[in-house]
């Protein structure tokens, strides 16, 4: 009896200890890291000693912090043949704003956690400083505190890593309101030793262009990605394990300011370097009358693009026939930013031998380096035409006097040679005059196949060579259409003629509108670019309407035929 009340007791005691444990299961909450910078993340660990499905509410977070990622992970463990298990939620914070901010008490079921304090605080170093110490830090850095309007402004942007990163790393667009953005060439990656710790950089580099005096505010950029787990050994490749990283950089100020009332050159060019010079297609030393000679003449500047170079004006001396040739633009990048080329050609010929003189021809930048205008010149010219080879008539020479021959007897018989001479004559001008009628023939024949043979051959040609409009190339054109009439301003027309041209030829490596002008092979369509690209950076109301180059490029869409590009093939870039 004793016996069984004592068995009875102890089931009573299991019993009651069971159900305690799952009544009275705890819900923890922890953080690896309570100070941190604005561009900072944290870890935090929510842990459960509960076997429920259920998991905790974490938008009440979302108020302060950005949740980055969760990870999930249950762990059993036995002791002495006591068994213990719990489950862990590791969530990465990346906080929104600096100040004292509270992770609030979690909900978990009935349980809540406890309420944590963080500390975040604003990255005060300097750009060029590294002082951070988390695994993935950005800084940024500007070439000039202080800059003019549409003078370059060159910001490096480096992000450290110490540990391995997966490849899905994503860093945000640079959008600048009042300034125009261009960025400089690939990113680079390399590595560095920073207080005896190895450091992956990968390094990004912008040429920035202000368009208005004042405050211009470089914004805080974002770099997203997942760092690798030590623990795991394939680093990734077999799992899809990993822990998400953020980094941001500071907002850095600049001051911009107007041009200087000293400067008097026509156009505003700020540039580090600008040179002017001029070649010529033949010596000029050599030239004659009639002579077609080209004289090119460019102009090349470090720290602006090649739409804010002006067209220039060559003046046409006395005694020569002008006529335009064949121009262009290009901007080639660079470490130290972007160096603009405008290439002017123009055709000369001269009508009359004697000394031409060709006028001196200038343009006024403002050094940036020195703070001061200077002149770009090619100084005046003066060239000696020679005569032309041009050859004096031949005039036929007299025939000679014959004198008389004696009259011939009207009986006399003309000889036996003179009537075989012109018998053989005879023959010969008929053999030639056969073979002149038989090669009329072939070649009239050659000609008609010929023609059938081109005519089957461009049918065919027509019938590959012009893509069907796609029905995205269709809208890209019609919002340019749009953009045109409507009036919008020209940076939006170049950009949805842009689009529309990278669809229309299948090429989406297509990146400036010069490029795509030369695409499609199109001088009127490179001059109406050049003017709109230079009105954009001067920031004026251009003469060229929408309808102008809305024109030109509905012609060029009939009749321009391009190669499609395999089906196969997936789009490198994104329209």
């Amino acid at each position: 009896m004793m016996t069984r009340i004592g068995n009875s007791f102890h089931r009573a005691a299991l019993f009651l200890l069971m159900f305690s444990s799952t009544a009275f299961s705890s819900f923890d909450a922890s953080v690896d890291r309570s100070h941190i910078a604005l561009h900072e993340t944290l870890e935090l660990t929510l842990r459960a000693d509960t076997d429920s499905d259920a998991s905790p509410d974490l938008s009440i977070l979302e108020k302060s912090f950005d949740i980055l990622g969760t990870r999930r992970s249950q762990q059993i463990r036995i002791i002495n043949g006591r068994s213990e298990s719990w489950k862990d939620w590791v969530v990465t914070l990346s906080p929104k704003k600096t100040g004292t901010l509270t992770i609030p008490p979690i909900p978990f079921g009935s349980e809540h956690s406890k309420p944590i304090t963080i500390s975040v605080q604003k990255n005060s170093t300097q750009a060029g400083d590294i002082t951070d110490i988390s695994p993935v830090f950005m800084k940024a850095q500007l070439s000039h505190e202080t800059v003019y309007t549409q003078q370059e402004l060159i910001l490096t942007l480096r992000i450290f890593h110490s540990v391995s990163l997966y490849d899905d790393s994503r860093l945000s667009s640079l959008d600048i309101n009042d300034a125009i953005v261009n960025q400089l060439g690939d990113t680079q990656r390399f590595e560095t030793t920073i207080d005896g710790k190895r450091y992956g950089v990968f390094e990004v580099k912008y040429a920035i262009y202000p368009q208005k005096a004042g405050t211009l505010t470089i914004p805080s950029l974002s770099f997203t990605g997942t760092m690798a787990d030590p623990r795991d050994p394939f680093q990734g490749v077999f799992s899809m394990g990993g822990q998400p990283v953020r980094a941001r950089s500071a907002e850095i100020p600049v001051k911009v300011l107007s041009p200087p009332a000293s400067y008097q050159g026509h156009d505003w060019l700020p540039s580090r370097g600008l040179t002017l010079n001029e070649t010529w297609s033949q010596p000029p030393d050599s030239i004659k009358v009639g002579d077609a000679v080209t004289r090119t003449i460019t102009i090349e500047a470090k720290g602006l693009t090649a739409a804010q170079l002006p067209p220039l004006n060559i003046p046409s001396p006395t005694g020569v026939n002008t006529y335009s040739d064949q121009s262009s633009t290009s901007d080639t990048p660079t470490n130290t930013g972007i160096i603009g080329k405008r290439v002017s050609a123009v055709a000369m010929v001269p009508t009359k031998e004697g000394v031409i003189t060709l006028p001196a021809i200038s343009i006024t930048w403002f050094d940036t380096n020195n703070h001061q205008s200077r002149t770009a010149t090619i100084p005046e010219k003066s060239i000696e035409v020679l005569p032309g080879n041009i050859s004096s008539p031949v005039r036929p020479s007299p025939a000679p006097t014959a004198s008389p021959l004696p009259e011939k007897p009207d009986n006399l018989p003309a000889p036996a040679a003179t009537k075989q001479q012109l018998s053989l004559w005879q023959w010969v001008a008929l053999g030639f005059s056969g073979l002149w009628l038989i090669t009329i023939c072939a070649l009239f024949w050659l000609w008609r196949r010929s023609k059938r043979s081109s005519s089957t051959l461009v049918q065919s040609s027509e019938a590959h060579s012009v893509r069907p409009q796609s029905a995205s190339e269709q809208g890209a054109f019609r919002a340019f259409q749009a953009a045109c009439l409507e009036g919008q301003k020209p940076q939006l027309i170049l950009e949805t003629m842009k689009k529309w041209c990278r669809l229309f030829v299948n090429d989406h490596s297509l990146k400036t509108a010069q490029q795509c002008a030369d695409r499609l092979d199109s001088e009127q369509l490179r001059t109406l670019c050049a003017e709109l690209d230079a009105a954009i950076y001067a920031g004026e109301n251009n003469s060229i309407t929408g309808q102008e180059i809305l024109s030109v490029c509905s012609v060029l869409r009939k009749n321009v035929k391009v190669s499609e590009k395999e089906d196969n093939l997936s789009d490198i870039y994104p329209a």
